[in-house]
């Protein structure tokens, strides 16, 4: 036998350069996510590493993990997407009255008890703190949510429109509903 050959295989007669290539996408996985782990624990913390797959499995496993839990989380509002489908799915191309309807629906899910309303916007993760609307002088209707664009303070009330704007931007961006259960 011709050694050089021996050396391409392992124990079980595969390719070793096949193992390492097989073995790749799980250690640059891996170092991926340890960065990111490093890069919530710092003094300015970023979620980058992790979408609302992370809220939701959090969720999950912290019902999993005790009977003292009992929170669900849902993607509520947002891009249509393979293994992401919001309860309310949004379109750019929606029209008039279908924008009417998912305020209504995002103003209901508001006011439910024991609920709190995450939006994933723009690379930021915020709570929506207030909802409110009014009719113009101009008969001008004007929806708008109370969340923030940085940190966790109330300070901006984003525009429905531009709200829709953003999660119709990205699959990734949507409104969640998580809810106590008593």
């Amino acid at each position: 036998e011709d050694e050089d050959e021996d050396e391409d295989e392992d124990e079980d007669g595969g390719s070793v350069g096949l193992a390492m290539q097989t073995g790749r996408k799980e250690i640059l996985e891996y170092f991926h996510y340890a960065a990111g782990m490093d890069k919530l624990k710092r003094p300015k913390p970023t979620t980058a590493v992790f979408g609302n797959w992370g809220i939701l499995q959090t969720i999950k496993r912290m019902n999993d993990a005790t009977d003292e839990v009992d929170i669900t989380v849902r993607l509520f509002i947002g891009r249509k997407a393979t293994g992401s489908v919001p309860e309310i799915p949004l379109s750019a191309k929606d029209p008039e009255d279908a924008i009417h309807e998912q305020w209504v629906k995002l103003c209901t899910e508001f006011r439910r008890p024991a609920t709190v309303l995450l939006f994933h916007l723009t690379n930021h993760y915020a709570l929506v703190f207030a909802l409110r609307e009014w009719v113009t002088e101009t008969g001008e209707e004007v929806r708008q949510v109370l969340t923030t664009r940085r940190g966790q303070r109330p300070t901006v009330w984003l525009e429905w429109s531009e709200c829709r704007e953003i999660m119709c931007k990205s699959i990734g961006y949507k409104i969640m509903s998580i809810r106590r259960h008593d």
